[in-house]
């Protein structure tokens, strides 16, 4: 798994960038809060981390934000953005779609570095309710491979994407 700060300083950077797209910290709650879309048709309770990463890749080549949002573990994003509030004395309550939306501008924001439809999954580790599962792509400016980390959760008794994708170049 990532380490704690570095998955706290992703997350940060993720809710800044996202509220700088969406405008959200300008509007009010009830204006700015999208609904839920389904988890994705093609999905089931049945599915792997790792089918659940190839929806989540073929969504993020196709700029597709209904089915990312549907992947977004939503009410774990939710709980870890307040908890960050939490640790500077601030009580807070994030409802999950608004934490869903911050996920999905995150996910598009560090997919940019990853060549449209030449991304696949490669590994994938389980370990009770959590994974993790890798990716292989290839940077479009650089023609790099690059590597993409995937960490899913159970929600609602299938699996869901955390928010932050970590990604480095090979």
């Amino acid at each position: 798994m990532i380490p704690r700060p570095v998955r706290i300083a992703v997350l940060l950077t993720t809710f800044a960038a996202a509220c700088l797209i969406a405008g959200c910290a300008a509007q009010p709650e009830e204006e700015s809060t999208p609904t839920l879309p389904p988890y994705p048709a093609e999905l089931s309770a049945a599915s792997t981390p790792s089918q659940v990463a190839t929806v989540l890749i073929q969504a993020l080549d196709a700029g597709d934000k209904q089915t990312l949002l549907g992947l977004v573990a939503a009410k774990h994003e939710a709980d870890q953005v307040d908890g960050i509030y939490r640790q500077y004395g601030k009580s807070h309550e994030t409802a999950p779609e608004k934490a869903a939306a911050m996920a999905v501008a995150g996910w598009v924001m560090s997919y940019e570095w990853f060549e449209k439809g030449a991304t696949r999954v490669t590994a994938e580790d389980v370990s009770g309710d959590t994974a993790v599962v890798q990716a292989q792509g290839r940077n479009p400016h650089t023609g790099r491979a690059r590597l993409l980390t995937i960490e899913a959760v159970r929600e609602d008794a299938v699996w869901k994407v955390t928010g932050g994708l970590q990604s480095q170049e090979l």
